[in-house]
């Protein structure tokens, strides 16, 4: 069996202990084939995400806008209720519809509190299970919805907004730190603690508290700090 330097291997990426459990043959011919059979790699994809937590007849999740006064720390991925509660806070379709029946749904914030919406539920983590990425799995989301004739993101999408590099997430985690907002060890990665340590930074100068990290916020930081920044100062509020 041939994969990739990761260990990854066939058409959808199977890592071996998920093809020992998950690949189907298909075809009946005898072999699971997720190389060069069609056939063997849908299925194979499919039990792997029957088997993930896919529940039938449900969406992955809806672009939605947020109310106003909007309390931007709950688009957390460990809050979950139904749509029915999100909507009786006031939640909506982004086109003012009603929302979908979804269980356990969380807002997600992909580009922070100036970019779009969206309520995702079990079926959107059914995909994180088989790449634990919220970039990959909405762009699965949203490629599945187009393929259905479904729409687009129909909020513009903030593409003024930096991303920050590894290097300026260390920066950023150490200015917290620094400043009494425990952001855990810099190490470059924003995980649940720099997320929290962001937010509350931004709840004490006046910001949506949406732990979205950005260069005008690692300025402000760091300016604050007292810390040799190299990127620009931030701009007014």
């Amino acid at each position: 069996m041939i994969g990739s330097w990761a260990g990854a291997m066939g058409q959808t990426q199977f890592l071996p202990t998920n093809f020992l459990a998950y690949a189907v043959d298909a075809d009946n011919d005898g072999r699971r084939d997720i190389w060069g059979s069609m056939a063997d790699v849908t299925a194979s994809t499919a039990n792997f995400l029957a088997q993930s937590g896919w529940r039938a007849g449900q969406p992955w999740g809806v672009e939605v806008q947020l109310p106003p006064g909007f309390d931007y720390a709950r688009a957390e991925p460990a809050l979950r209720q139904s749509s029915e509660q999100w909507a009786t806070e006031g939640v909506r379709g982004v086109d003012g519809q009603l929302l979908p029946a979804l269980p356990e749904a969380s807002v997600l914030l992909p580009a922070g509190a100036r970019g779009p919406a969206f309520l995702v539920g079990p079926n959107f983590r059914a995909i994180l299970r088989y790449n634990n990425s919220t970039s990959y799995a909405l762009a699965v989301g949203l490629l599945a919805q187009r393929l259905n004739d479904g729409p687009g993101v129909l909020t513009p999408w903030p593409r003024d907004l930096q991303m920050l590099t590894r290097s300026q997430i260390v920066d950023l985690q150490t200015a917290l730190n620094q400043r009494g907002f425990a952001a855990g060890e810099p190490d470059g990665v924003m995980g649940p603690a720099t997320r929290a340590g962001v937010r509350q930074y931004q709840r004490s100068v006046g910001i949506p508290a949406d732990g979205y990290p950005t260069t005008e916020l690692l300025a402000r930081l760091q300016q604050q700090a007292g810390l040799g920044d190299g990127v620009a100062p931030p701009k007014s509020p």
